[in-house]
């Protein structure tokens, strides 16, 4: 089985890199609301093309978070609604579908491959290529694995990237999809003269003074279920304005919810800008799997960190998230 797995993915690579060779002009996108892993991945791709002399544009619905702008490159990745340019081939990075990108492209008239390059169980084959393992951590390890298929060295802020996509999908090597491999890989990248320590403080160290009083606005708001093994937390529009705080500084603001003793699922409900729509976040310890709730209601992820948006009133939404989450722990008995 494993061999067979092996082979299959030797397989796709090999035909990635062909699709790479025959074509000159590359365009390079992955979800909206960035997180480490896409942004990294992105910018690992754009400069093993370049490196191959090939032309690269890079686009994102969402700028690239205050976090990870310390990565070289990052101001490359291009913030538009929509791309008016041709291209050979699409590389969308870290999609289970193609609504994640945002229709930031017309990718049916405007581009001549699409290759999907994807980690989530559940990924829609959108891809003319889709290279899609869900047993990978994060893109960023499958991108390595493009890298030692081609026989191309990865160079010193390639392997930073790579690492911040790899650090920040097991979340900080703590999830069920941290495996041996990404601790090889990991002990690979660092050889390269990554800091673990200076990485740890640009990405987990540099909350501002607006985003520490959101975090304790939104702790403020926890609700635990009668059975201690739901945790809440909410975040409203009023909060926002009242702290200062931006969007991308409540990355990992989810966590403190699981991190109580006995929680089985933490849920994260964000207020958006658009009227009576809440953003979802699950984290999950052990057996629930939250990708499967979130899927309910148009969203998707992984086992154990998902998300999607519901339209409807707090209160509502809410409810709506209890049940679903006990019919699925129901389920796994």
């Amino acid at each position: 089985m494993q061999k067979r797995l092996k082979r299959e993915k030797k397989k796709i690579i090999n035909k990635i890199l062909k699709v790479i060779r025959e074509n000159r002009t590359f365009f390079i996108s992955s979800h909206m609301k960035p997180d480490g892993d896409s942004i990294g991945a992105q910018l690992v791709l754009a400069s093993f093309l370049r490196r191959l002399g090939k032309d690269v544009y890079i686009a994102n619905r969402d700028p690239v978070p205050v976090i990870y702008q310390f990565l070289l490159h990052s101001s490359d990745i291009h913030i538009v609604e929509k791309v008016e340019r041709n291209f050979d081939v699409a590389f969308i990075l870290d999609c289970g579908d193609l609504q994640r990108v945002g229709n930031i492209i017309d990718l049916k008239n405007r581009v001549k491959i699409i290759i999907n390059i994807d980690h989530h169980v559940d990924c829609e084959l959108f891809g003319d290529y889709n290279y899609v393992e869900p047993r990978a951590s994060s893109v960023a390890e499958e991108l390595y694995d493009i890298f030692k298929q081609a026989h191309l060295e990865i160079i010193e802020e390639e392997a930073l990237a790579l690492y911040v996509g790899i650090l920040t999908d097991t979340g900080r090597f703590q999830e069920a999809n941290t495996t041996p491999r990404c601790h090889e890989i990991v002990a690979e990248l660092i050889s390269k003269g990554i800091s673990p320590q200076v990485v740890s403080q640009k990405v987990y160290e540099a909350r501002t003074e607006p985003g520490l009083k959101l975090l304790s606005l939104t702790l403020s708001t926890l609700e635990v279920t009668a059975d201690g093994k739901i945790a809440l937390l909410l975040i409203t529009q009023d909060m926002y304005k009242k702290t200062g705080a931006r969007d991308d500084e409540v990355e990992g603001f989810v966590n403190f919810a699981r991190e109580m003793e006995g929680v089985e699922v933490g849920v994260l409900f964000k207020e958006t800008n658009v009227s009576n729509q809440l953003r979802v976040s699950f984290r999950s310890k052990g057996k629930i799997d939250v990708s499967k709730i979130a899927r309910l209601f148009g969203g998707g992820g992984h086992r154990n960190a998902a998300g999607c948006a519901i339209q409807g009133a707090v209160e509502e939404v809410k409810q709506k998230v209890l049940k679903a989450i006990s019919q699925e722990a129901d389920n796994t008995g």
